[in-house]
């Protein structure tokens, strides 16, 4: 039979048959009722949840000035390297001796370019936008839902027109003009303040969806308009249209944890054997946008 707790949890007072029965021990077993309704265990409530949604998102800032130079910001490279340290007054670097985090992240390799050789000529590279959520309390992670939205209308003032797609220089394993696999969305944990180290080595990977076609991840499956029951100014972008990625994981987290949100995308640009939609800047082909949803505990 399940387990069910022994009466004298609720008091120490015990009444049965042939005992005497007076008024002290139902005024004391009345008292020992009254304490546990007014502070009931923890143990004794059932978990209850509020659910909690954190939004994200980014909408790339176009540059058209003649003098004036995209940033990849708030994309920056995956592996720490000299090239990324600004330059002191005086045109110089103050270079570590060793990198704390070589790598901002794990598992975020793609075919045909090298994470180990990022600032090798002829490598390409791999860029990161990360959002980092730190929780005082502990919390279980439901799920991260990623959009990249696209614009179905042509010419240089829509820019968002990224298709997915390797050109005719593809790497090893790959055809032509083929649909490209190489986005990484990802979700990891690290505990600071329980560690007390900020070192990567020691960061949990708790979802990762990676090496799936992007092209085939659609918020629908047309480019036309949808039935209009009302007629509001159009989106000069066109129709509703771009990608949808779930992941879903439903985890656990510990007290004091930081969760990163990373989304990684490649540049193919400086590659010499490989050409692709992603473009010169790669940031700039879609705009973003997350919803990461949160299940936080119920307190008195």
């Amino acid at each position: 039979m399940p387990y069910q707790k022994h009466n004298r949890y609720i008091s120490k007072e015990q009444f049965s048959e042939e005992t005497t029965i007076d008024g002290s021990r139902m005024d004391n077993a009345m008292q020992d009722v009254q304490d546990l309704v007014n502070a009931i265990p923890k143990g004794d409530l059932k978990d209850r949840y509020t659910q909690t949604q954190f939004v994200m998102g980014w909408s790339p800032a176009k540059t058209y000035a003649a003098n004036s130079v995209d940033t990849s910001l708030p994309w920056m490279k995956a592996k720490n390297s000299e090239n990324q340290i600004a330059y002191l007054t005086g045109g110089s670097k103050d270079t570590p001796d060793a990198f704390q985090n070589p790598e901002r992240a794990k598992g975020y390799a793609t075919d045909g370019i090298d994470p180990t050789a990022i600032e090798k000529a002829g490598n390409g590279a791999q860029y990161i936008w990360m959002t980092p959520i730190h929780f005082n309390k502990s919390v279980i992670i439901k799920s991260l839902k990623l959009f990249f939205m696209l614009d179905t209308n042509a010419g240089a003032l829509y820019p968002f027109n990224n298709t997915y797609q390797f050109g005719v220089s593809a790497p090893e394993g790959f055809a032509p003009n083929q649909k490209t696999t190489d986005l990484s969305v990802q979700m990891i944990v690290d505990r600071p303040v329980a560690y007390g180290s900020e070192v990567r080595l020691l960061n949990q990977v708790v979802g990762n969806k990676v090496k799936f076609v992007i092209d085939d991840a659609k918020i629908n499956q047309t480019t036309a308009a949808p039935t209009s029951d009302m007629f509001p100014n159009p989106y000069p972008g066109g129709n509703l249209h771009g990608k949808y990625f779930d992941v879903t994981v439903n985890q656990p987290l510990p007290v004091e944890s930081r969760l990163r949100i990373c989304v990684v995308i490649p540049d193919y640009e400086a590659h010499t054997a490989i050409t692709s939609t992603w473009g010169a800047t790669p940031w700039l082909k879609q705009y973003y946008s997350g919803t990461l949803t949160v299940l936080e505990e119920v307190e008195r």
